[in-house]
This record gives C-alpha cells, sequence and structure tokens, in this order.
C-alpha cells in the first residue's frame, strides 16, 4: 500500500500551483511565517482579519473532509460556523456553505440526527435568505437526499435529489454529479442496474472534464459507487477492475488515512466471495474492518457493516457459530447508531435468524424473523414502488425465515412438514445467481423446513451482500 509521505505531489492539472499551507492563530497570539517544504505556512489573527479567519477555518475543516479526515475536520468546522455566526449574524449567507459542511462530516461520521438538524437549519435558510444562490440550495438539496437515502427513504430523497440536479445544471456547476450519483444509487438500491449504469457512464463523462479529470477525489468516489452497480449487476470482471483502480487512487491521492478506503475493501471481498475464493474475501474483509476500527471507530455502522461481512462468511463456510458472534455484534452496534428502520439491521437481522435456525435455536429464530420482517416492511413503506425487485426479495426471503421458525416452533421436534415458500419462484427469478440467499434457501428445503413453489428450482450459489443494503 502507498504510503501518505509516499504519495505523488503533483496531480494532472495543478502541477504548476504549489501546495498551501495555513496555521490558525490564536485570539492574542501574533501571525508567523515560517518555511514548509518550501511554502509559507501563514498564521491567521482572528483580531487582525476576522474575515480571513472565518474563511481559513471553513477551509481547514474542509480540506480534511476532503481526505476523509472526518473527525478531524469536525473541530475546525463547528468553530467555523460560530465564528461565522458571530461575525454575520445566523443568517448570513455564508452560514449555508458552514452548515452544509458540517452536516456531511456528522453524516460520515453516523451523528445522523444532528447532521440532519443541520441539513434542514441550512435548507430552511438556503430558500428564505435572498443572498442564497441556486448553487447553495443544490447543494444542501443533494446532502438531505444522501441523508435519506440511507434509511432508504426514496419518496423524500428522490425529489430532493432531482430539484439539487436541475439547480446545479442551471447553474453550470459542475457539482451536478453529486445529485446524479444520488439518483443512480436509488436505481440500484431498487435493483435497477440498468438505469443505474446509465447514469454513471453519464455523470463519469462530465466529472473526467473537471479540472482534475479521473484524478478528482469526486470521479474516484462515483467509479467506486459505477463498481458497486456492475458487482450487483453480476459484470464480475468490470467491478474488479473498477474498485482496484479505485483503490489506487485513493491511497495515491490519501495514503491509508481516507475512510472511503474500508468500503473499497469491503467489496472486494463481496466480489471475491461472490466467486468462491473464501481466503481472499476474508483477507479484504480483514483489512476493511481493521481499516474502519482505526478511521471511524467501533461503533461505526460501517464497522458493523464490516462485522455483518464477516458473518455471511462465516455462514458460507457453514460456521453457524462464527455467524451468531458476528452478526449479533453487527446488530449490537447498528441498535446503537440508527434510532429508526435501516436495511444494515434488516438485514443482520435476517441472516440471524437463519443461523439460529440452523442451530435449532427455534424461538430466538422466530424473534429475529419476526423482526426482520416488520423492518423490511417499514422500509418498503418509505418507497412508491415498495425499493422494487430487490425490496420484495428482502421481504420475501425474511418472511420465508418467519413461517419455517414459526412452524419448527409448534412442532418442537416432532416430524416436521415444510412450510410452503409461495415466493420461492419469485426469489429464484429474482435473486442474483451469486447471492447467498439462494443456496439457504436450497438448504431449508433439503432439511424439509421449507417447500418450494413446484414451479421453482433452488439453485445454488455463493453469497454475496443483501439485495437492497445500502452502500457505504
Amino acid at each position: 500500500m502507498a504510503k501518505a509521505s509516499k504519495r505523488r505531489k503533483g496531480t494532472s492539472g495543478s502541477t504548476k500551483y504549489p501546495l498551501a499551507y495555513i496555521s490558525i492563530a490564536g485570539p492574542s497570539s501574533t501571525a508567523k511565517r515560517a518555511d514548509v517544504k518550501g511554502s509559507k505556512a501563514v498564521g491567521i489573527d482572528p483580531a487582525q482579519d476576522p474575515e480571513l479567519y472565518a474563511t481559513a477555518l471553513l477551509a481547514s475543516g474542509q480540506a480534511h473532509a476532503a481526505a476523509g479526515n472526518f473527525q478531524l475536520a469536525l473541530a475546525p468546522l463547528q468553530s467555523s460556523l460560530d465564528f461565522h455566526i458571530k461575525l454575520y449574524g445566523e443568517n448570513h449567507a455564508s452560514i449555508i456553505d458552514c452548515r452544509l459542511s458540517l452536516a456531511e462530516a456528522l453524516r460520515r461520521l453516523a451523528n445522523l440526527s444532528a447532521a440532519r438538524e443541520m441539513i434542514e437549519a441550512a435548507l430552511k435558510l438556503a430558500r428564505s435568505n435572498s443572498g442564497a444562490s441556486s448553487i447553495q440550495l443544490g447543494l444542501v438539496l443533494n446532502e438531505l437526499a444522501a441523508l435519506e437515502l440511507h434509511f432508504n427513504n426514496f419518496r423524500a430523497a428522490q425529489p430532493a435529489a432531482e430539484e439539487s440536479k436541475r439547480k446545479l445544471k442551471e447553474a453550470g456547476d459542475p457539482r451536478q454529479t453529486l445529485p446524479m450519483d444520488t439518483l443512480a444509487r436509488i436505481h440500484s438500491t431498487r435493483g435497477q442496474y440498468a438505469e443505474a449504469r446509465a447514469i454513471y457512464i453519464e455523470m463519469e463523462k462530465l466529472d473526467a472534464a473537471t479540472f482534475l479529470g479521473t484524478n478528482h477525489p469526486r470521479y474516484v468516489a462515483h467509479l467506486h459507487n459505477h463498481a458497486t452497480v456492475l458487482q450487483a449487476d453480476e459484470d464480475t470482471a468490470g467491478a474488479v477492475q473498477a474498485f482496484k483502480k479505485v483503490a489506487a487512487s485513493i491511497e495515491k491521492l490519501y495514503g491509508d488515512s481516507s475512510s472511503d478506503l474500508p468500503a473499497v475493501y469491503a467489496n472486494l471481498g463481496r466480489l471475491e466471495q461472490s466467486r468462491n475464493k473464501l481466503a481472499a474475501a476474508e483477507k479484504h474483509y480483514e483489512r476493511a474492518r481493521k481499516l474502519s476500527k482505526h478511521l471511524l471507530g467501533e461503533k461505526h455502522p460501517f464497522y458493523g457493516y464490516d462485522l455483518a461481512n464477516l458473518g455471511r462468511l462465516a455462514l458460507d463456510r457453514e460456521d453457524a457459530k462464527g455467524a451468531q458472534e458476528y452478526l449479533n455484534q453487527a446488530i449490537a452496534i447498528y441498535r446503537k447508531a440508527y434510532d429508526r428502520p435501516h436495511a444494515y439491521t434488516a438485514s443482520a437481522l435476517t441472516f440471524l435468524a437463519y443461523t439460529l435456525l440452523d442451530l435449532n435455536k427455534l424461538e430466538p429464530a422466530r424473534k429475529a424473523a419476526d423482526e426482520a420482517v416488520a423492518l423490511w416492511e417499514s422500509i418498503g413503506d418509505l418507497c412508491d414502488d415498495r425499493a422494487g425487485d430487490a425490496g420484495a426479495c428482502n421481504r420475501a426471503f425474511a418472511q420465508a425465515l418467519l413461517d419455517a421458525a414459526e412452524a419448527a416452533c409448534r412442532t418442537k421436534g416432532a416430524e416436521r412438514q415444510g412450510v410452503m415458500c409461495k415466493d420461492s419462484g419469485m426469489l429464484n427469478e429474482k435473486l442474483p445467481k451469486s447471492d447467498i440467499r439462494r443456496r439457504l434457501l436450497a438448504i431449508l428445503v433439503e432439511r424439509g423446513l421449507i417447500t418450494e413453489h413446484q414451479h421453482s428450482a433452488g439453485s445454488g450459489g455463493t453469497p454475496q451482500t443483501p439485495v437492497g443494503a445500502t452502500a457505504h
């Protein structure tokens, strides 16, 4: 892996500009200048130049956020907001930018309630302040869309993203690809992969035409999300190529300090698992888990997602006890992180229900499956189309597990008669061939816990992350 100290100092399109260094002086200190690698570190005294000081605080936080260091970004971004309010008042247009940057950092750190409050305040100001620009409104709307998408709330996310795209496109702003990415991820979560791929092909051309071209962090982030669509659509070769390119780009730009890097390794792990290369998958999953632990902390839901990946891998190795441990840890993290229904929680509970059935822990299996079904239903209610085919598969598989667990609880060791899975045909038709739920359904049929519809055939397969689960 490339280390931060070995990063290239020049990037296409910016080599003629020197690196910029800014240091912030205290209120009563004297601004100082010092040579730093041939450039100047300039201290800015708020008493002498408060406007420049406010700008520098915001730029400092945004720089940390751009590098994926959202924890380091929090303090300067909060200070920037406080100082801007003190300097300009709460209703100044500059407050929108401060709240927007802070909202993104809070969202990425999974402080979602605080992020929502910050976004709503910024949106209210952007719509009411005559000094606010349409670009500011467009960017705030996309941040709202990104937050709502995190909870699969497409009814709120899609219109916000569409309005954001319209505002930014009308202004000729290159960041119009941000809401395009949000819209593509909505399509992907619904299982509409062709639509998502078409959007990514269009937007990557727009990203590539910006100042830094394909070296721009925004291009890299969107390439990563495109790769997840290729993966879900079972274009394995294209996905592997894209993920490896993304990993190399992130490491070149930021070394191993970017909090986006764990997601790349997690997706590489899922790809290897789908190809039945379990040792390689475990290596990537463990790399993702260690990075998440270091960069985000053990309370972050993305760390829980890494544990859930290891749990599904354990199921693929027929290690039900190991899977139970990983999934329980993931669920405990999700319960603390989310104050509303979330696909991560529903997915982990679904796989836990299967695991408990496999361990013959029937009542706990029934409870887990019952909660999973309720969560998938609640998530489906947030979407006009109930989250499309992906949502239908999520609900159907969880319901099959619930039916099997309830029947097993009733018989309590007596001779069991398989419960009819009315949606087995749909599951076998709609689930990707490599989806783990195909194989698990077949195992339940073999054990006599489920009877499939006579026209369906439960083919085996290797695991992949649950369809409809929200990306990092």
